[in-house]
């Protein structure tokens, strides 16, 4: 009887241990450690990580919210440039000219003079031609240099500003440089035109200007004004 009790025990031992055992392999089991569920894990207190767009909720996984469609933003067409072809056949005031309108064509005006003897008043543009914003509107505009000859000896040159109206020219104003002066070149920045040149000093000929200059101009409500 005795032996079959110890047995019994023995039996009755094993039942209860063997249960705990399979409890405790569960996770977390004997560690003391809860382990947190998926709200806790991803839960800004927690110190987690912030879940993604695309999220699994109680097993299930959300849609991605789709942006709201973006209408494009209408943009102006460019304004074509201006060239040099289109300023060869421009048409500029000029006070040399009846009617103060001279209309080139390929970069010449000419009109006769009825007298004895007939002269001829010709106007040309030169290869002085530059290109920049003269009024500020963000288009590059022009400027030219045209030069006046009436059949004598003078030679009369003009600064000429040109707007881009919607890639077509249209003189603005006309500047006087002088009688016979020896232009040297012409440029555009940041809306001041600048016109190196040899012009005439006090004591010297019409024929033969020596003094350096550098003329400065700005087109102001459409009008040139000389810089100091």
């Amino acid at each position: 009887m005795k032996r079959q009790a110890v047995t019994a025990g023995k039996v009755l031992s094993a039942t209860v241990i063997i249960p705990i055992a399979i409890l405790c392999l569960a996770p977390g089991c004997g560690s003391g450690k809860k382990e947190p569920d998926a709200a806790s894990a991803t839960s800004p207190r927690s110190g987690g990580a912030t879940p993604a767009l695309t999220a699994t909720v109680s097993g299930e996984k959300q849609p991605t919210p789709i942006a709201e469609d973006v209408k494009p933003t209408a943009t102006l067409p460019a304004v074509p440039a201006l060239t040099v072809e289109a300023l060869r056949n421009a048409a500029y005031r000029s006070e040399w000219v009846s009617g103060e309108l001279a209309q080139l064509i390929d970069g010449e005006y000419t009109q006769t003079y009825d007298e004895e003897p007939p002269s001829q008043l010709i106007i040309t543009l030169t290869d002085f031609v530059a290109f920049g914003d003269l009024d500020g509107d963000g288009t590059d505009d022009a400027a030219v240099i045209l030069v006046t000859t009436g059949g004598g000896s003078g030679a009369f040159y003009d600064l000429a500003a040109v707007l881009n109206e919607q890639g077509q020219p249209r003189h603005a104003d006309t500047a006087s440089l002088g009688d016979r002066v020896v232009i040297q070149a012409l440029s555009v920045e940041s809306g001041e035109i600048m016109v190196p040149m040899v012009a005439h000093g006090e004591d010297d000929p019409l024929c033969c200007p020596t003094m350096q200059v550098t003329r400065r101009y700005e087109l102001d409500e459409r009008r040139l004004v000389e810089l100091p």
